[in-house]
């Protein structure tokens, strides 16, 4: 998956189908996310409730204690087969440090250096757009950062021809469970190729 998404136009949409404590945080006009950005994203608080809450997308581990800069693992992006194992994810995939990222859309290049083609993928039908994450919490020799990754899984035969991988995708009726900490199957089975379009941004 490359490093761009595109926030989505209303919380609203995502926060009907999530059991979020009201009034809740509205996002700011549509924008699009890079890593390192500040950007919104549903999740438990200490109370256990569902908040929209911006953190770093680009993911610190909690057993980091230096400064930000000299952070220099790739870890917008964390794959599925790997984060239950790897070292830097490992903790927050046990505390089941889970977020829901509400996106609009996202995208990927194809072709040569210099001469790539932009392609911006979006859902085909009506529901919203959102992906699974996990979150942390470091304190940097900056003070306190919340930051999160995008899960990524292997996509299938259509997406195959933008990008190796693909950003975990969650259907909306699995979006509660996933953020209780619960098993959501399927969450390694790719995107259905009849669930999203494909066009030159």
């Amino acid at each position: 998956m490359c490093g761009r998404y595109g926030g989505p136009r209303e919380a609203e949409v995502h926060a009907g189908f999530l059991d979020v404590t009201s009034p809740f945080s509205l996002l700011s006009p549509p924008r699009d996310y890079r890593p390192t950005d500040l950007a919104p994203v549903y999740v438990k608080n200490r109370e256990g409730q569902i908040v929209l809450k911006e953190m770093r997308w680009w993911f610190v581990p909690a057993t980091y204690t230096g400064a930000l800069k000299d952070w220099k693992a790739t870890t917008f992006n964390a794959r599925l087969e790997e984060v239950a194992t790897k070292p830097t994810f490992k903790r927050a995939w046990d505390l089941r440090h889970r977020v829901i990222v509400p996106a609009g859309h996202y995208y990927e290049w194809t072709g040569p250096a210099g001469a790539k083609t932009q392609w911006q993928v979006r859902p085909s039908g009506h529901q919203p757009l959102a992906f699974a994450g996990l979150w942390d919490h470091a304190q940097t020799e900056e003070g306190s950062v919340l930051s999160f990754a995008i899960l990524t899984r292997e996509p299938g035969p259509a997406m195959q021809r933008l990008h190796p991988r693909e950003p975990v995708v969650i259907e909306p009726h699995d979006w509660q469970a996933w953020l209780d900490g619960a098993d959501v199957p399927c969450l390694s089975q790719p995107w259905d190729e009849r669930a999203f379009t494909v066009q030159a941004a």
